[in-house]
C-alpha cells in the first residue's frame, strides 16, 4: 500500500498540473472576452464566469490529492487490524511520523519547489516500503524486483526535476492580479514556493484602478495566492517626488499614511502586510529622515523578491538608520511589541479568494477583528491614528468601521465615537470614494479646523467629522442611527450578509467578503459546504476501511 501511495502522489500531482493548465486556458478566454467588452459584464471583473472554473478546480484537486491519501489510511487500517495488541504503538510512531512530516514539509517549501517537496515525500514512502518489506524474506523476495525498480524510477524522477527537468509547471495564467480593465497580460520573471503559498515576481502594463482616467503605464510587483500583490516602488529621486502625492491604486489622490494635514509631529510609523514597502517608501517621500518606519511582512520571500529585484534600489533603502523591516505575524508581532506608535497602518485591506476560503493559512483576517483593533489602540500613544487602506463610496460604510467602533467602545466606554473618525476625499475622485482614518484620541474642532485649512490648499475635502457638514451620507447615518441605538452596533440573528454591516471578531472573521449571491463571498459559501462535504466523505472512507479488509487476508502469519 505503501507504494501504491508513491505510485499514485505522482500520477495525481501529473492530474493536478494537468487541471491546472486547463483552468488557465478556460480562465484567460474567459477574461480576454471581459475585457474586449466590459459594458458586457457590468464592470465586473472577478465574474461568476471566473469563479466558478476556480471553484470546480479546487474541489478537483481536492479529491485527486485525497486519493493518494486514502492508500495512507489503508496501511493504517491494515497495521491495526493485524497488530491489536500493539494499537498505541502503532498510533505513537503513526504520529511521530505525521509531526516529522510536518516539519519536513516546512524545511522543503522553504528551499525547494514544491514538486520537489511533493517527489521526495512519495520517494520516502517507497523507500519505507522497500525496507518494511526487506523485514519479511518471502515477501521481499516476492516484490524485490518491484520495489527496487519503483524506487530507483523515483529517484531519478526527483533528480530531474532538481536539474529543471520536469513534466510539472505550475503556471499561473496570464491574466493573474488583475485590478481594472487596464491591464495587459503580465510577464513572469520568477517565482518561488513558500509554506505560505506561491509567490511570483511579475510585469505588465496597466492603469491604476481607480484612476478617473486611464493612464497606461509599466508596473512590477511581487504577487501572492493569485490575488494580493505589492507594487514595488523604485527607490529613486524622480519616483518619490512621483509617489507621494498619489496612491497605489490611484494617481488622483495621496495614499492615506500620507495625507496632508493630519500627522504633524509624529515620529514612529509601523506598517503591517508592509510587503515591499510602498507604502513606507509614500511615508518617506513625504517626511524622510524625520520619522522612523517600521514595516512587518510575514512572507519573507515576499521582501526577498523585491530586493532582488535590483532596478527598485530597495536594498539602499531599508538600509537606512530610520528605516526597518520585521519577518513576522503581524499581530502577534504588536502584540509583543513594548513600544508605542504614532501611526499604524494596515497595508492591505481584506483578503483574496484564497485566503478567504482557507485555502492557505497565511489568511491576514485576523488582522481585521475587534480583538486585534483593540491591541492597536493599546499600543497607540494619545496623538496616534489607526488606518486601514481601503476606500468606500458614499453609500457604503467601511468594512472596519463598526470593528474600530466596538473596539474603542470597549476601551473607552464613555467616548463619542464620531470624534474617532475623519473621512475625506477630492473632487472627482473615482466615483466620490471616501478613505477613512481612526483617531486613538477624539479629535477637537480646532484640531478639524486647522486640518480643513490644509486641506483645501491640496484641494482635499473632509466628508465626515464630527464637527463640519456630511459629505459622506451613508457614515452621517450611521453615526446618527448609533447615537440613539447604541445597540445597533451589533448585528445578530441573523448574521448579515454584508461585510460592512458585522463587527468582526476572532470568532467570526470573515473580513472583506459579502456572504451574497452573485459576489465572491456567495460563491465560498459553497465552497465551504463542498470542501465540507467532500472532508466528511473521505473520513468515512477511513473509518470504514478496517471494517472492510478481512483479517483472514492480512493474518498475522504473514509478518516476519
Amino acid at each position: 500500500m505503501a507504494s501504491l501511495f508513491s505510485i499514485s502522489i505522482v500520477l495525481s500531482l501529473f492530474l493536478v498540473n494537468t487541471a491546472g493548465r486547463i483552468l488557465n486556458t478556460v480562465v484567460d478566454e474567459i477574461y480576454t472576452e471581459v475585457l474586449a467588452n466590459p459594458a458586457l459584464h457590468g464592470g465586473a471583473i472577478l465574474s461568476q464566469s471566473i469563479v466558478m472554473p476556480s471553484m470546480i478546480f479546487v474541489q478537483i484537486s481536492g479529491v485527486l490529492l485525497a486519493i493518494s491519501f486514502l492508500f495512507v489510511g489503508i496501511c493504517l487500517a491494515i497495521a491495526f487490524r493485524i497488530t491489536s495488541k500493539n494499537f498505541g504503538k502503532i498510533y505513537t510512531f503513526d504520529l511521530f511520523g505525521a509531526g516529522i512530516g510536518c516539519i519536513l514539509t516546512v524545511i522543503f517549501l522553504s528551499y525547494f519547489q514544491i514538486t520537489t517537496a511533493i517527489l521526495s515525500l512519495s520517494l520516502l514512502s517507497a523507500t519505507g516500503a522497500l525496507m518494511f518489506t526487506k523485514a519479511s524474506i518471502k515477501n521481499f523476495q516476492k516484490n524485490r524486483f518491484y520495489l527496487y525498480g519503483l524506487n530507483f524510477f523515483l529517484l531519478g524522477f526527483l533528480l530531474a526535476n532538481l536539474s529543471g527537468y520536469s513534466i510539472y509547471d505550475f503556471k499561473i495564467h496570464k491574466y493573474a492580479f488583475l485590478r481594472s480593465f487596464y491591464h495587459t497580460p503580465l510577464k513572469e520573471l520568477k517565482y518561488q514556493w513558500t509554506p505560505l503559498g506561491r509567490v511570483t515576481l511579475a510585469q505588465r502594463e496597466w492603469s491604476p484602478p481607480l484612476n478617473s482616467q486611464p493612464k497606461l503605464r509599466p508596473l512590477t510587483f511581487v504577487g501572492m495566492d493569485l490575488g494580493g500583490f505589492s507594487v514595488i516602488e523604485k527607490f529613486t529621486p524622480e519616483n518619490l517626488k512621483i509617489i507621494k502625492n498619489t496612491s497605489v491604486f490611484s494617481d488622483d489622490i495621496p495614499e492615506p499614511i500620507v495625507v496632508p494635514g493630519l500627522y504633524a509631529n509624529l515620529k514612529e510609523y509601523l506598517v503591517l502586510m508592509a510587503g515591499n514597502g510602498q507604502d513606507m517608501l509614500r511615508a518617506y517621500a513625504c517626511y524622510g529622515e524625520n520619522i522612523n518606519l517600521t514595516g512587518v511582512e510575514l512572507n519573507p520571500a515576499v521582501f526577498q523578491m523585491g530586493l532582488e529585484y535590483k532596478e527598485a534600489n530597495l536594498e539602499v533603502f531599508f538600509n537606512k538608520p530610520n528605516v526597518k523591516m520585521e519577518i513576522a505575524e503581524g499581530r502577534s508581532f504588536i502584540e509583543h511589541s513594548q513600544k508605542k506608535y504614532d501611526l499604524i497602518c494596515l497595508s492591505y485591506s481584506g483578503a483574496t479568494f484564497a485566503t478567504g476560503n482557507g485555502t492557505l493559512s497565511s489568511t491576514p483576517q485576523f488582522l481585521f477583528t475587534k480583538e486585534a483593533f483593540k491591541s492597536y489602540l493599546k499600543k497607540l500613544t494619545d496623538r496616534g491614528v489607526l488606518i486601514v487602506v481601503q476606500s468606500s463610496l458614499p453609500t457604503d460604510l467601511p468594512p472596519s468601521l463598526r470593528t474600530f467602533c466596538a473596539a474603542l467602545k470597549e476601551i473607552e466606554p464613555e467616548t463619542d465615537l464620531r470624534k474617532h473618525v475623519l473621512a475625506y476625499s477630492r473632487p472627482g475622485f473615482y466615483q466620490n470614494r471616501n478613505y477613512t482614518i481612526y483617531h486613538r484620541k477624539p479629535l477637537t474642532k480646532e484640531m478639524v479646523r486647522q486640518i480643513e485649512k490644509i486641506f483645501s490648499e491640496h484641494n482635499l475635502t473632509i466628508t465626515y467629522s464630527a464637527y463640519t457638514a456630511s459629505k459622506y451620507p451613508a457614515m452621517q447615518s450611521f453615526f446618527d442611527v448609533l447615537s440613539t441605538l447604541p445597540g445597533s452596533l451589533y448585528r445578530g440573528f441573523p448574521y448579515p450578509a454584508s461585510s460592512q454591516e458585522r463587527v468582526h471578531s476572532d470568532n467570526h472573521p470573515f473580513y472583506y467578503f459579502d456572504l451574497i449571491w452573485g459576489r465572491a463571498g456567495g460563491f465560498l459559501v459553497i465552497g465551504y459546504t463542498i470542501t465540507f462535504l467532500s472532508a466528511l466523505g473521505i473520513a468515512m472512507i477511513f473509518l470504514a476501511m478496517p471494517l472492510i479488509i478481512k483479517r483472514g487476508k492480512y493474518s498475522t502469519e504473514q509478518l516476519p
